[in-house]
């Protein structure tokens, strides 16, 4: 092709025809710059197509992360409601009720529920990964951007603020009934609870311990006006927690619906 081009433009200068030659010269440039505006609008495309499908890689670990951690908070607030919370509510009655002609073993069941201590754990690696290394500019939408920029943070606090509950199971109940009563029946009871494997999706594992079975002691600690107030504040504490749960389950689902909608689109 090149050759070509030569041959054309030795004839035109050997038989004097300037003026034909320029259009010709001009012509050429005019095929050159289009040949160089389409190497790079290909180039163009060619980069828009990559950056597309590394948003899309992105996107898709990202709605994996999100889905999980909705999945877990959901959980955590089923355990709350539903286990702890019901426990609680039904050890209160038997005080206040002075029903303590309920079964031992049923007293044992309940009172074991009021030893879970659900926390939740962010999966937020991938976020984190991008926000640290500046790939979150590949993900165009802007809100969406805002949002998992701000994420980390939000979940911390949500962290922060459940650690109160744990310090305080840990530090002050757990204590209390080691003080006024045994764990022994009640952890056995707890690690056979079917209803917590369940909900955890995780199988079940044979524990038993030996258990003395002491009416006595156990009056005792119903009678104890500390006791009530221990499981009153446990039934606020997962009170708070799962209205926390709630506001931090609906955020992670606005990021979950973005995510799916940059991914149709």
């Amino acid at each position: 092709m090149i050759s070509i081009f030569r041959l054309i433009r030795h004839t035109l200068v050997s038989n004097s025809k300037f003026s034909k030659y320029l259009i010709y010269a001009i012509g050429e440039i005019i095929l050159v710059v289009i040949g160089i505006l389409i190497a790079l609008q290909v180039n163009k495309w060619n980069e828009r197509r990559d950056h597309l499908q590394y948003e899309q890689l992105i996107l898709l670990e990202l709605k994996k992360e999100f889905e999980n951690n909705l999945a877990q908070l959901e959980e955590k607030k089923e355990i709350r409601l539903n286990i702890i919370m019901t426990s609680a509510r039904r050890l209160i009655n038997i005080i206040n009720n002075r029903d303590l002609n309920v079964e031992i073993d049923s007293i044992h069941h309940y009172l074991s529920r009021t030893l879970i201590v659900p926390s939740y754990d962010p999966m937020i690696s991938i976020t984190t990964q991008l926000i640290n290394s500046g790939n979150l500019q590949h993900i165009q939408n802007d809100e969406l951007r805002t949002k998992l920029t701000n994420w980390p943070g939000v979940t911390q606090d949500f962290v922060r603020d459940e650690s109160e509950f744990v310090t305080f199971m840990y530090e002050h109940y757990m204590i209390f009934l080691i003080n006024n009563y045994r764990l022994n029946p009640l952890v056995n009871e707890l690690q056979n609870d079917i209803a917590i494997y369940d909900i955890l999706k995780t199988p079940q594992v044979d524990f038993n311990l030996t258990n003395k079975k002491d009416n006595n002691e156990l009056t005792q600690l119903f009678q104890n006006e500390d006791f009530e107030d221990y499981l009153s504040l446990i039934m606020g504490f997962c009170n708070f927690s799962n209205n926390s749960t709630t506001a931090l389950a609906d955020a992670n689902t606005e990021i979950l619906k973005l995510i799916e909608s940059e991914i149709k689109s």
